[in-house]
């Protein structure tokens, strides 16, 4: 019969840390939904300032909304123009590490899938 007691006084303590645990999760996973949103927020408005300091350069909407989308996110406009307008030895390609040079070689990409979509020679 203590057994019994014993475990049912346990019971509700084990629920209350079982609710706080829940609590702790859910308030987890909305800190995560409430910064993946951030996120979103932050993308658009650099991927805005991207096509808009485009536009302002070069004026062709299409040509800019190529780029936009496909340069690597990581890089603003200004970026785009040292990476495209430098050669690799301007830019320190050998010294730089795995993920620069990536970034690098994806904008060089970028740009050369775009021109030949717009067939620009």
């Amino acid at each position: 019969m203590r057994k019994w007691v014993f475990i049912l006084l346990l019971t509700p303590s084990l629920a209350i840390s079982d609710s706080l645990e829940n609590i702790q999760h859910r308030e987890n996973f909305e800190n995560a939904m409430r910064n993946i949103e951030k996120m979103k927020v932050m993308l658009n408005e650099t991927t805005a300032r991207f096509r808009t300091n485009c536009l302002k350069s070069f004026g062709h909407s299409k040509f800019c909304e190529c780029i936009g989308s496909s340069r690597p996110v990581i890089i603003n406009f200004y970026n785009y123009i040292a990476i495209t307008t430098k050669s690799k030895e301007e830019l320190n390609y050998n010294s730089l590490n795995s993920d620069d040079k990536k970034i690098i070689d994806n904008a060089i990409s970028a740009r050369e899938k775009c021109v030949a979509k717009m067939n620009f020679k």
